[in-house]
């Protein structure tokens, strides 16, 4: 049983730090400061996690200053976080409208494609916040992360590879990893995975996918270790109990194997008929 590949990442950095103000000829400066104040009083209302008021506040920002781009940006985040994802997107664009070579912004629609289940876009949305940036971390993650859902894991590994180089992250190698064993390089596969769990020990799916890894190589003893680690970390992923019984059985550790396999019945989800069918067929057989 293979591990699901996730990498979880923020929802977007909101610019913090007020970006100088544009006083073009249409904004006044009255206008512009207000707006500027409007702005700093939605991000407190924001880190406060008082959505709706700090969307008032960027909208009206926005409506007095239309030339500067952090107030559409900082409203997109907002409609995010209100599950609003039409609006997040339009204010997305608009921000790009203005600042067009802004990694962050492109790297924020991407986020919003990806709530709205377009996926095509996301992809072309960090893509191009790659080409700006070459050493922007959460896109390149992103990028992996899609390509290996579409099944292409040369591009994949590509974009794991270059987030690898820019941070030590566990879970970049762990997916990392995993790409490596779909590429059918076992040799790599292996190397990362073991990095993943020494940069992160207690990250329970290097673990695990490190027990996947050794369990499809057939080395049950240290297959079994890692599982074993994996519910010491992660002891409600029930799957690890069901790939630790085989493993144990495979290595006559019938005693173990069963109260692994029983492990696995108590935990596992009833609509996974096969699997439980399975778990109970070797407890029998045991």
């Amino acid at each position: 049983m293979f591990a699901n590949v996730r990498f979880f990442l923020h929802a977007g950095a909101l610019a913090v730090a007020l970006l100088a103000v544009s006083c073009a000829a249409s904004v006044s400066e009255k206008d512009a400061a207000r707006a500027a104040s409007l702005n700093k009083q939605g991000l407190s209302s924001f880190q406060s996690q008082i959505y709706p008021r700090a969307l008032e506040f960027f909208l009206e920002a926005q409506q007095l200053n239309p030339t500067e781009a952090e107030y559409p940006n900082n409203a997109g985040m907002t409609y995010l976080r209100l599950n609003q994802v039409e609006p997040a997107l339009e204010s997305f664009n608009a921000a790009i409208a203005i600042r067009p070579r802004l990694p962050m912004y492109h790297y924020n629609l991407g986020l919003a494609h990806i709530r709205a289940k377009d996926r095509a876009a996301a992809l072309a949305s960090f893509q191009k916040a790659v080409e700006l940036d070459s050493e922007y971390f959460d896109a390149s993650a992103y990028l992996g992360l899609l390509y290996y859902q579409n099944g292409d894991y040369k591009q994949a590994a590509k974009h794991w590879e270059n987030a690898s180089a820019l941070r030590e992250n566990a879970e970049i190698e762990t997916n990392l990893g995993m790409t490596y064993l779909e590429l059918a390089d076992v040799a790599a596969a292996e190397k990362t995975l073991l990095r993943a769990t020494r940069i992160d020990p207690n990250y329970g799916m290097a673990h695990y996918n490190l027990g996947v890894f050794y369990q499809q190589q057939e080395q049950f003893e240290k297959a079994a270790n890692s599982y074993m680690r994996t519910t010491e970390l992660l002891p409600e992923k029930f799957e690890t109990y069901l790939n630790l019984g085989i493993v144990q059985t495979n290595l006559e550790q019938k005693a173990q194997a069963k109260k692994s396999l029983e492990r696995f019945l108590q935990l596992a989800p009833p609509q996974l008929k096969q699997q439980i069918a399975d778990a109970k067929k070797r407890i029998a057989d045991l």
